[in-house]
């Protein structure tokens, strides 16, 4: 299957995205800081300007985005609970988007109550371009062979042309197999890294004890649920 050519370019702006972030690191702390500061006043200005729920919750609690100055100003705003996000989801788009051009994400449900939510393209290259930056923070490299276990909305079969050199491989298989499925894709792939959730990894556990695995792993992640 031919892949996108917007895919490919994507990807590669999540890479340039990456070697900006890791910059961070060498960057001094105050000038951090004041970036923070900047672009979180940037982020409450426009969701105060853009959205019914932030419009409305920062006139109920006297909150000007206009006027922070530093993170503690975050303190008289109420904590954002889930249900608030399930209930009124609607409210929480902002208008500067075409609701059609939006991508719809889906949370697994693992504690008892699945979240959806919208994002657009350019936050998703931030999103690839953190994941990126965690996984190579903790010894991932570009020659890994990952496997995701994940939510079936965020499987993805085809390969980009850097994935077929050998790069950058990754593999998303379903929460919803059983656990001894997942075992045999498992050797069958042969990955030195796995994300997980901390249940699902509890079983394949139990199973890499019984049985004569295929591969080496040299790094987990965990997602989602808390550890057990």
């Amino acid at each position: 299957m031919k892949i996108p050519k917007v895919i490919n370019l994507e990807i590669l702006k999540s890479l340039l995205l990456l070697r900006k972030f890791n910059k961070n690191a060498y960057t001094d702390i105050s000038i951090l800081k004041a970036k923070q500061i900047k672009n979180l006043k940037k982020i409450l200005v426009h969701a105060y300007n853009t959205t019914n729920y932030y419009h409305t919750l920062f006139e109920q609690c006297g909150f000007n985005p206009y006027n922070i100055q530093n993170i503690n100003d975050l303190s008289k705003l109420p904590v954002l609970e889930k249900d608030d996000i399930q209930k009124k989801k609607e409210e929480f788009l902002s208008k500067a988007f075409n609701k059609q051009e939006l991508i719809v994400h889906h949370t697994s449900g693992s504690t008892g109550s699945p979240l959806s939510f919208y994002t657009n393209r350019k936050a998703n290259l931030y999103n690839r371009a953190l994941t990126y930056r965690a996984y190579m923070e903790n010894g991932v490299n570009y020659r890994d062979v990952l496997v995701q276990i994940t939510s079936p909305e965020n499987r993805d079969s085809s390969k980009l042309w850097f994935q077929k050199l050998g790069f950058l491989r990754r593999h998303k298989l379903s929460i919803l197999d059983e656990y001894t499925q997942l075992l045999e894709q498992m050797n069958v792939i042969k990955p030195n890294v796995v994300q997980c959730y901390p249940s699902m990894l509890n079983l394949l556990s139990q199973e890499f004890k019984k049985n004569h695995l295929k591969f080496k792993l040299k790094l987990i992640f965990t997602t989602a649920e808390l550890l057990l």
